[in-house]
């Protein structure tokens, strides 16, 4: 169900004695079970069964839906507007609350057509995300525009805006069941239902296929449900280019995967390639207005060949990671915090530390994430990756009291602090704090912090604007309520043991993906990579030509240290930047600028 972008004026309400819907993007995979308690006539169209389902549980109504959505509804009893988001914010959604009435649409540029709603930059936000990568729920670019958070609903009148959460990942408890063969042909009957209800009445299906566990077992469910149905298979789109002959055993052991998945759906593979040109048209955007997130660059050339194939709907394995396929991150501290010294000997016995030295570790990981500050964990997480820093060295500056310097792997002064934000700006805008970071002192925790990581939503909302010029929409099964909740629901065990991270979705799908795929013991994917990199490195080095000529910089540019940005996009320099992350976000605040010089 869809009703497009919409206002509602706070000064019309006065007369508007009527609820009624304001806004609805909505996909209703219990609509058969709500009917029946709400005691409605099967014909009942969806708005009239949101507005009774309001009627009947009012703020608490969108806990009870499943599927993705956004929706608002005018309270004329109550002179308030009620909008609420689905648990993991697979439905984009953008809303303006100023004096003169509320603002919402699933796209942010639906927004800013009205004279109303403000452009004013919302400068802290503006000054994080050049300080360093960041991601926020709630807030955009713009002062005045702010996103409905995952799993949140919102009250909103003339006096302001109220965000209060409608589910919690902690509240879902553990499950028992008599086997665990139970446990896994219970997941794989929630997957199916969760693709079911996913595809499309009409249109072609997409599919993203990879070497990887999430994307192939999506893919191939989806191939066989069509097939069940008699439909026509998916179109196996990659992020892969064609196979050439000078690629490496690597890459070819991943088109040999690929080529594996494709088989069991009975289709070929259509192969895609990011290019100079490619990136520059993602750059082109305004990423205030057109979220942009690092998959952008491989999805608009996928994107190009789905429309072709009249393609309507991609169903992606994202989310994954988060939930079901979870890897197991905190089950060693989890382990070691609980004194269960045996078990995790035998888990980590082999092991090139020794298995003393790992369970030492595994008590410093606990202790970090249980008890340090975020910054201190930050500092900790990085002397851990930093090569030449020894684990008793990044032990001993957790616990070191504040101001003893490090030595080596120092993230260092104001200057990298600030990343490419303006000095001007450094010392005028105070920017947002960090986003949290994602502490793992059990796998349980590990689950309810990775759920509420802003990198999901960000991912989300970039993707559904890469697609919205070509009528398409993605659509992510993994991040279906059903199975996140199951997710959740599972004990600490069930995710590692001594060979294996991501142990019961492996276990899963055993009977459903390829030996090659469901085994694979290694996730790097270079024939992917390696040809993004090189196209990321020829547009920022036209990007930073353009720079460099001065003209048709935009506005925004002023927050960047643009003397700083065109030196780092330097070629004979940019191969040495370890923080290719924070020169990928400049770049893209402030956009390709103009193709007028590139031949100068």
């Amino acid at each position: 169900m869809t009703k497009g972008a919409n206002c509602f004026r706070w000064a019309d309400g006065i007369c508007e004695n009527e609820t009624r819907l304001l806004f609805a993007k909505v996909r209703l995979d219990n609509r058969s079970h709500l009917i029946e308690a709400l005691a409605l006539p099967q014909d009942v169209t969806d708005p009239d069964l949101l507005l009774a389902l309001y009627s009947e549980h009012g703020v608490e109504c969108a806990d009870l839906i499943l599927g993705d959505f956004a929706f608002a509804i005018w309270d004329a009893d109550r002179g308030r507007v009620y909008a609420a988001r689905d648990i993991m914010g697979c439905q984009p959604v953008y809303y303006s609350n100023n004096g003169e009435g509320f603002f919402i649409a699933e796209r942010l540029e639906q927004l800013l057509v009205y004279d109303t709603v403000s452009r004013r930059e919302d400068e802290p936000y503006i000054a994080a995300t050049l300080t360093r990568a960041f991601a926020h729920f709630e807030r955009t670019s713009f002062a005045e525009i702010r996103k409905i958070p995952p799993g949140n609903y919102i009250i909103a009148d003339p006096d302001g805006t109220t965000i209060t959460p409608y589910w919690r990942p902690e509240q879902i408890s553990l499950r028992q069941w008599n086997s665990h063969e139970e446990c896994l042909s219970e997941f794989r009957q929630l997957l199916r239902q969760a693709i079911a209800d996913r595809l499309p009445v009409k249109g072609n299906v997409g599919v993203h296929v990879s070497g990887g566990l999430d994307c192939s077992s999506i893919a191939i469910l989806t191939a066989k449900m069509l097939s069940a149905d008699k439909k026509p298979p998916p179109i196996a789109l990659t992020w892969y280019p064609a196979p050439h002959p000078e690629q490496s055993e690597i890459e070819t052991e991943e088109y040999e995967r690929v080529a594996a998945v494709c088989a069991r759906m009975h289709v070929e593979p259509v192969y895609t390639e990011p290019s100079v040109d490619i990136v520059l048209d993602v750059l082109d955007r305004d990423h205030r207005t057109n979220p942009i997130c690092n998959a952008s660059y491989n999805e608009l050339p996928v994107l190009e060949q789905a429309s072709e194939a009249g393609v309507t709907v991609i169903f992606s394995g994202f989310g994954g990671d988060e939930a079901a396929s979870f890897d197991g991150r905190g089950y060693f501290e989890e382990l070691a915090s609980n004194g269960h010294w045996e078990k995790l000997a035998s888990l980590t016995t082999g092991h090139p530390r020794g298995s003393l030295r790992f369970v030492l570790a595994s008590l410093a990981d606990s202790f970090a994430h249980r008890f340090a500050s975020d910054e201190r964990l930050r500092r900790f997480q990085e002397d851990r990756r930093t090569p030449g820093v020894s684990g008793l060295r990044a032990i001993l500056r957790l616990i070191s009291p504040p101001g003893w310097r490090r030595t080596s792997g120092a993230v260092g002064d104001d200057d990298q602090r600030r990343g490419f934000l303006d000095g001007k700006a450094w010392n005028s805008i105070e920017a947002l704090p960090p986003i949290p970071v994602v502490r793992t002192p059990n796998t349980r925790a590990a689950r309810c912090n990775l759920l509420r990581w802003p990198g999901l939503i960000t991912r989300i909302e970039s993707m559904a604007s890469d697609a919205a010029p070509y009528g398409i929409r993605h659509v992510y099964p993994m991040m279906d309520r059903r199975i996140v909740e199951f997710a959740l629901s599972l004990p600490s065990h069930v995710f590692r043991d001594k060979h294996w991270k991501r142990l019961f979705f492996r276990q899963a799908m055993d009977p459903i993906l390829p030996e090659e795929v469901c085994w694979r013991e290694i996730k790097d994917d270079p024939a992917r990579v390696t040809p993004l990199l090189l196209a990321l490195k020829g547009a920022f080095a036209i990007v930073g030509k353009r720079y460099s000529s001065g003209e048709s910089l935009p506005a925004r540019s002023r927050y960047v240290d643009m003397e700083r940005l065109i030196r780092d996009l330097d070629p004979n320099s940019f191969e040495r930047r370890s923080r290719i992350g924070r020169i990928w976000s400049a770049v893209e605040f402030v956009g390709a600028a103009s193709r007028e010089n590139d031949s100068k």
